[in-house]
């Protein structure tokens, strides 16, 4: 049974730093082939803000950076309310990126979805005062990715979470739905696995209990 406490999340980070691994946000893929041993951590904020503060926390500590994120659509959190919005700040002025977790279910509302995605995401550099450089597409597999490496300059911006760089370049695990299907992250990096490339969603993770989070 996988362990999803934030004292393991803590300790694996740990485990890293003691196997020299290099920690580099999405933002600085372009880095990636210089260091023999990478890890980038990718969180997607489906449902818990507070979660990812404490995720942020915990990697600030160990001077670690990473990437989150965050939507504008969620049914479990307001990016625009006040106790939100200071999280996602806390969030950056830890030193993380953030970046767009874009639903291409709510684009495609619209006549013209990658209209609408533009403004989009002039509205999220807006409302958090950046320029992001990247998305993450939230459930690709259902929707599609609507970003593509052949249209990503109409949206001024660099990557998306799922172009190659990311995920034939190096190892991708995932813990969606609270599952490691191919083993955990401290199992990769007790491997020493050369490019680790490591998307956690922070809901599923907890102090004692998972029923801390529902």
């Amino acid at each position: 049974m996988s362990n999803f406490t934030f004292k393991h999340y803590k300790d694996t980070l740990q485990l890293a730093l003691n196997k020299k691994y290099k920690f580099l946000k999405c933002e600085q893929y372009n880095l990636i082939k210089k260091h023999e041993k990478v890890i980038i951590l990718r969180h997607d904020i489906d449902f818990s803000l507070e979660n990812a503060l404490k995720f942020a926390n915990i990697e600030n500590k160990l001077g670690i950076p990473s990437t989150y994120f965050i939507r504008l659509h969620s049914k479990y959190y307001n990016p625009l309310e006040y106790n939100s919005y200071n999280i996602i700040k806390s969030i950056q002025d830890l030193g993380h990126e953030i970046g767009f977790h874009q639903e291409p279910d709510f684009s495609s509302l619209f006549p013209n979805p990658n209209e609408y995605l533009k403004q989009e995401i002039k509205s999220f550099n807006l409302l958090f005062q950046t320029q992001i450089k990247g998305v993450s597409t939230h459930e690709p597999a259902r929707r599609g990715i609507q970003i593509t490496p052949q249209n990503i300059s109409e949206f001024n911006l660099e990557y998306e979470s799922y172009f190659p760089i990311f995920t034939q370049q190096m190892k991708y695990i995932s813990d969606s739905g609270a599952r490691w299907r191919e083993g955990c992250m401290s199992e990769w990096i007790n491997q020493e696995k050369s490019k680790l490339y490591i998307n956690t969603h922070p809901f599923w993770w907890f102090e004692n209990s998972p029923l801390e989070n529902y």
